[in-house]
Order: structure tokens, then C-alpha cells, then sequence
């Protein structure tokens, strides 16, 4: 009897890593993009109100707002954006972001490009990839600079975060993984439970053989590691 409880819980131990990684390979696909605000300033606030700034050598930006964004795929599939599969359900597959008094510019990447019209294209956005786009109005405004209509990209879910928001590692991740790690975490936290039970009930084995050492020895650094990767989860959300 103390032999399986020994055992049982070995193999319930290895179970707390396992079922998290396979829970993340299996889970269903989830597709979405969070609009994050890096940075809002306002032009007084950079420059004095006796410095005038100007947008293409004609507009004026006295007051003016400035923001910095990040759009990242949080899904857990790769958006499509070119070709017979394109996620994007817009002509020419170009997506508007910003209208038409807004000043837009990309960063220099490979992900995506601006076409004439200020529309966003991409041939392909992999899981956690991320664009950074500035925006900039003559208006001194509070309201979000660049927007995506969730209904121009196919089943896909936008998310926005405020420059005031404080973004923890939980927030980044979508919707579909924060279910799948909080059943996980309840799962192995159960699973957890159960194997201290055992050793309540059943904790005086002996160990009477070098091959009998080295499993326990071998069961108790996996019982540890998975004990400490499950009670750091909770700290790791909020970082």
C-alpha cells in the first residue's frame, strides 16, 4: 500500500506540469489583437505653448495630442492577411485605423505596411508579434487615436489598454489562454491536495533498497518543481 501511494503520486505530481503544456497545445484557436497606449503626450507639454509645430509643412499642431501605440496578436493563431485566406474582410485586404485629421507613421518593420490611404496591411501576424504605430491631431483630445473594427478582420476579438492602465503579464495574454491556465491551475492545485493527503495518511514508508532511493529522491525534485511552478502562477499573473 505505501509503495502505491508512493506511486500515485509520483505520477500525480508529473501530471501538474503535464496538463498546463497540453492544455495549451489543444486548446481551441482564439483570435485577437490588443491596441495598446505606449505613450500620450501633449505637443505644450513637449515643446511650450510659444513653439509651434507642423504636421507635412501644413498642419499645426498647437495643442496638439501625440500617442504611441502597440497592436499585438494575444490570440493563439496567426492572422491572415493576404491572399484566398486573408482574415481581413475589406477590399484590397487594407484596414482603416485612424480618420482622416489624424497623422499616422509606422515603425520600420516587416510585419506591416501604410498604404496612400493611411490603411493598415500584413500578409501574416504570428501569436505575440507586435507593430508600433505613432498617431498625432491638431486636437488636444482624450479619445483613442487609432481604431480597428472588429468586424473588418474575421472573428477576431480587439482589445484597447489606456496609457493609465497598469498591464500585467494576465492582461497580455487573450481571453482563451486566461481560461485555459485558470482551470490548469485549479486541476493541479486539486491534484496538489490530493497527493498531500496521501502522505498524511500514508507517511511512514521505508525505503529498503538503492532503487527504491533514487525514484523517491526523483519523485520528491518533481513534486517540488511542480509545486513551486503552481504556486508561483498567481505571482506571475500580476508581474
Amino acid at each position: 500500500m505505501k509503495r502505491i501511494t508512493i506511486i500515485i503520486s509520483f505520477f500525480l505530481s508529473l501530471a501538474t506540469i503535464v496538463i498546463p503544456i497540453l492544455w495549451g497545445q489543444y486548446q481551441k484557436e482564439y483570435k485577437e489583437l490588443t491596441i495598446e497606449e505606449l505613450k500620450r503626450v501633449n505637443t505644450n507639454e513637449l515643446y511650450g505653448k510659444d513653439f509651434t509645430l507642423f504636421i507635412n509643412d501644413s498642419i499645426k499642431m498647437n495643442n496638439g495630442t501625440i500617442v504611441e501605440y502597440k497592436i499585438t496578436n494575444t490570440g493563439n493563431s496567426t492572422l491572415i492577411g493576404a491572399g484566398a485566406q486573408s482574415d481581413v474582410l475589406l477590399p484590397f485586404n487594407s484596414i482603416p485605423i485612424v480618420g482622416d485629421s489624424v497623422y499616422v507613421k509606422l515603425e520600420s518593420t516587416k510585419i506591416a505596411k501604410l498604404d496612400s490611404l493611411k490603411h493598415l496591411e500584413f500578409k501574416q501576424i504570428r501569436p505575440q508579434e507586435s507593430i508600433i504605430v505613432l498617431c498625432a491631431t491638431a486636437n488636444n483630445t482624450k479619445n483613442h487615436l487609432l481604431e480597428i473594427n472588429d468586424r473588418d478582420i474575421k472573428n477576431t476579438n480587439i482589445v484597447y489598454r489606456d496609457y493609465s492602465e497598469r498591464v500585467t503579464t494576465f492582461d497580455k495574454i487573450s481571453l482563451q489562454t486566461k481560461w485555459s491556465q485558470v482551470i490548469a491551475f485549479m486541476i493541479n492545485i486539486l491534484l496538489l491536495f490530493i497527493i498531500v493527503i496521501m502522505h498524511i495518511t500514508d507517511v511512514s514508508y521505508d525505503i529498503k533498497t538503492q532503487k527504491e532511493k533514487f525514484f523517491y529522491i526523483g519523485y520528491c525534485i518533481i513534486w517540488l518543481l511542480s509545486s513551486l511552478y503552481m504556486c508561483s502562477l498567481p505571482i506571475r499573473w500580476l508581474l
